[in-house]
């Protein structure tokens, strides 16, 4: 007997599912609360669930459908595998082929978010390398700045460029954070490289461009 609602959630997104019968989730994965109506994007939209920082209310996909219409467990299930077209044999018999292709299908699921995950670990481990170098080198930065008042006969040419080097670096590594954090940034290397985390993350990945 196929498990409906956990053939719904492996097929379907949480963000799928509000974009689609809500608005579309911004890049901080945040909307407007649902469940108390809200006007801020206090409700977190992530990892098969929404969640709501004001009143609490949490739904995983078929929660969210019966709160959005008003259905029942069994509808909301109905109009999910109808509405994203996912052909589940609800209420059928199913044959020895159709067990099969189902498995087969679960398996080439398993197996994207598998990689799915892996892919998430990579960019965790880069966004945390990213995080530590920018903590290093403000470190460096406050090192290497020059007391005040500036002695102009007294500066040491070297650690002058270094200064300005590190500082250049940390203009960098603060626009890299951000930028992976889905922020808004306005810098030569918003327009030089681009605002699009997914893809500086397969950039990195690649070593097409370094931290």
């Amino acid at each position: 007997m196929i498990n409906l609602p956990e053939e719904l959630k492996s097929r379907i997104s949480i963000e799928d599912v509000v974009a689609r019968y809500w608005e579309e989730p911004n890049r901080a994965h945040r909307v407007k609360c649902f469940a108390h109506n809200g006007k801020d994007r206090n409700m977190l939209v992530k990892n098969g669930f929404v969640y709501c920082f004001v009143c609490e209310a949490r739904f995983d996909i078929i929660g969210a459908v019966q709160h959005l219409f008003g259905l029942s467990f069994i509808q909301a299930c109905e109009k999910l595998n109808i509405d994203f077209d996912c052909g589940l044999p609800v209420g059928k018999k199913l044959t020895r082929s159709e067990i099969e292709e189902l498995k087969r299908a679960e398996a080439q699921r398993i197996a994207a978010r598998q990689a799915e995950e892996n892919r998430k670990r990579i960019e965790n481990k880069i966004f945390i390398n990213v995080c530590d170098e920018l903590h290093l080198t403000q470190a460096i930065v406050s090192a290497l700045e020059p007391s005040k008042p500036i002695d102009i006969d007294t500066l040491d040419e070297e650690l002058i460029d270094a200064y300005f080097a590190q500082l250049k670096r940390l203009e960098w590594l603060e626009w890299l954070a951000d930028t992976l954090l889905g922020y808004d940034t306005d810098c030569e290397w918003t327009y030089t490289i681009g605002a699009d985390p997914h893809v500086i993350y397969e950039r990195l990945i690649s070593g097409d461009l370094t931290i």
